[in-house]
């Protein structure tokens, strides 16, 4: 089982506060204290503390890798954002995420392999979650496809089935 660390994003306060102060004790800090509870990939995400996304990702995974060598998922829904980002990312990292569309997951899992990363591929595409099972198949089917096509192996695949609450069912 991957456990994933959330709590490296510029959403909450503590780290949208640090970014902008340039505060990397904090980062390290957070890196630390998840990769001591045993979370097996760091989720990092500037969210609003920047406009400069590219500078704030790979600041947050500088902060990261000088106290831990953990894999980082660089989580940003723009694709110019993840193509720049992902090749300066030192060490293991995941492309956090691409939608089960064959036009994201041809610009995404070739970026994966060129850069040895792993990727997340969500069930979801433009009509948003499905609500039936066979439907999320066929995405995770797709998905498969995809990266065979591609040349991703599969162990550098992770496919988030996307589980929605009973509340938003």
């Amino acid at each position: 089982m991957y456990v994933i660390g959330e709590l490296i994003n510029g959403m909450f306060s503590n780290v949208k506060k640090a970014i902008q102060a340039k505060e990397g004790q904090v980062i390290q800090e957070l890196a630390k204290a998840q990769a001591d509870a045993g979370a097996s990939i760091l989720d990092v995400n500037v969210g609003p503390a920047t406009h400069d996304a590219v500078w704030g990702l790979l600041w947050l995974v500088e902060n990261i890798r000088k106290v831990s060598d953990i894999p980082v998922a660089i989580d940003n829904a723009k694709w110019d954002v993840m193509q720049e980002v992902i090749p300066q990312v030192p060490g293991e990292k995941v492309i956090n995420s691409s939608k089960a569309d064959e036009d994201l997951l041809d610009k995404y899992i070739p970026l994966a392999v060129a850069n040895n990363a792993s990727l997340i591929a969500l069930t979801i595409d433009q009509g948003g979650v499905p609500n039936d099972v066979d439907r999320r198949v066929e995405m995770a089917a797709t998905i498969l496809t995809k990266c065979a096509e591609h040349g991703l192996e599969m162990d550098k695949l992770f496919i988030d089935p996307i589980i929605l609450p009973v509340n938003v069912a």
